[in-house]
């Protein structure tokens, strides 16, 4: 510590995005809106220019979720910022003319609701045992988080898979799902260089409503058609591929079938009746006695818990 007073204990999380610390000076506690830490550029790090590393290093504040900065206003301003920039990249998309592969003669810009892709940014920067603990606080944590920084919001955030941004998207050496969908969305007119493609959020979203796309095509004729009569809450399966590919959504559709629960019965989330509580995550399933959750069995606990943070998140938005 170089200010005389302060002191500084390490909270949780690694790594720039999502390292937290507690301050106090003189044993008083202080709030933490921000941090500042550099960012370097890896090309020259990887030729080992140093000089050159130190001389473009670029400052980057970043604005921590914790309880500091959780105010209701960055909650609210948070949920603003990501529909509007979700209806920005839908009208971007409609003034290209954008054609949907998973729909013939339609547009892209309508096979995805706002709402609907909106709940990935907030899906992908919200971690699992956070959302078990805390449900609508770990929410409203990654909210205040976009309400506070907007654009720079997640930028730099990068899993222990190396997807990079908001919307998490792959590199793979050139090949990974943003090259895919850079290549099969040539009307989007996607930024085609993926540091600076997955780390615009508007970009990114356009690219995630491609991948949501490229993604539906790919899944049985009558899920497809289901998510079109009924598209937020059939969006379970084109999130569950966004979060595992194709694979998931087999196992997903076989899981429901062991269940009982028919694409045409999926309703969105209630709440659950006093004395009946199942454990979830659920699917929600309608019955001549009302709508009642239906515990999803074990398939891929990743997925299942995705699952139940969208149909939670997607009630905030909605």
């Amino acid at each position: 510590m170089r200010t005389p007073g302060v002191e500084a204990r390490h909270v949780k999380g690694t790594g720039a995005e999502r390292l937290m610390f507690a301050f106090s000076k003189d044993g008083e506690p202080l709030k933490v809106y921000g941090r500042k830490f550099p960012v370097f550029d890896s090309a020259l790090i990887a030729k080992k220019r140093w000089r050159a590393v130190v001389a473009t290093a670029q400052p980057i504040v970043y604005l921590p979720s914790n309880e500091d900065t959780l105010d209701p206003l960055f909650v609210s301003g948070g949920k603003e910022f990501l529909l509007d920039t979700a209806r920005r990249a839908i009208e971007e998309l409609r003034l290209a003319r954008a054609p949907s592969v998973a729909f013939p003669g339609q547009l892209l810009a309508d096979v995805v609701p706002a709402e609907v892709i909106t709940t990935l940014a907030v899906i992908e920067q919200t971690d699992d045992a956070d959302f078990v603990k805390k449900k609508a606080g770990a929410v409203d944590e990654v909210l205040s988080h976009y309400g506070m920084k907007r654009e720079e919001a997640y930028r730099y955030s990068v899993s222990s898979a190396s997807a990079l941004g908001a919307m998490q998207f792959t590199n793979r050496k050139g090949n990974g799902t943003y090259a895919l969908v850079v290549r099969r969305c040539p009307a989007a007119k996607l930024d085609p260089i993926f540091d600076r493609g997955a780390t615009n959020i508007l970009n990114a979203m356009k690219a995630a409503i491609c991948l949501f796309d490229i993604e539906l095509y790919q899944m049985r004729s009558d899920i497809r058609f289901a998510y079109r009569e009924n598209k937020e809450v059939l969006g379970i399966f084109p999130v569950a591929a966004y979060n595992g590919g194709p694979r998931n959504v087999t196992k997903l559709y076989g899981v429901m079938k062991r269940m009982g629960v028919k694409l045409e019965d999926l309703r969105p989330p209630g709440e659950q009746p006093p004395g009946m509580q199942v454990n979830c995550p659920c699917l929600w399933k309608e019955e001549a006695t009302g709508v009642r959750p239906v515990t999803i069995p074990k398939y891929n606990t990743e997925n299942r818990w995705y699952i139940e943070k969208y149909q939670s998140i997607l009630s905030v938005f909605e």
